[in-house]
């Protein structure tokens, strides 16, 4: 009995039993010897390996299992305009809307001229706020969004 995985969007042989048959290392089979399971492992899974894989046993008839690999990427906007204008001693709210499809831990860094900023820094007035929209709310349906509040602007 052999075992093999494929990819049916260009019907490229991944393995058959423990052997790979694609030069990108990330695909690799996972199988205990004396084990009937052959289980396909993706390392450093991109959106580009979206697809249906299918694991077949070379039985008569044939024995398969399609398997549908959905890659969610999150996407990250910052709202309103890229250059901003403000007085001296004003408040500014800059916000971040991150859309995620799962629920992973998220760091999340904010920049000022290529650097993080600190908020344990002496520098008072600085805080973030995050807010998550759960699936259905109809504003940002399934996204964080988190907002850098700088209260009384100065300059450095």
């Amino acid at each position: 009995m052999e075992v093999s995985w494929f990819r049916k969007q260009d019907l490229h042989i991944l393995t058959l039993g423990t052997h790979s048959f694609t030069t990108d290392s990330r695909f690799k089979v996972l199988h205990d010897a004396g084990s009937h399971d052959f289980i396909l492992r993706i390392q450093a899974v991109r959106t580009r390996d979206a697809g249906v894989y299918e694991c077949q046993v070379n039985t008569e008839p044939k024995l398969s299992w399609p398997v549908t690999l959905t890659v969610q990427a999150p996407h990250a906007k910052v709202a309103g305009p890229t250059d901003l204008y403000v007085q001296l001693d004003s408040n500014i709210n800059l916000s971040c809307e991150l859309r995620v499809l799962a629920d992973p831990p998220i760091t999340l860094t904010w920049l000022r001229d290529a650097a993080p900023i600190d908020l344990g820094s002496p520098r008072a007035g600085i805080s973030i706020q995050t807010e998550r929209h759960q699936p259905g709310q109809q504003q940002l349906p399934d996204a964080l969004l988190l907002t850098l509040l700088i209260l009384r602007l100065v300059t450095r």
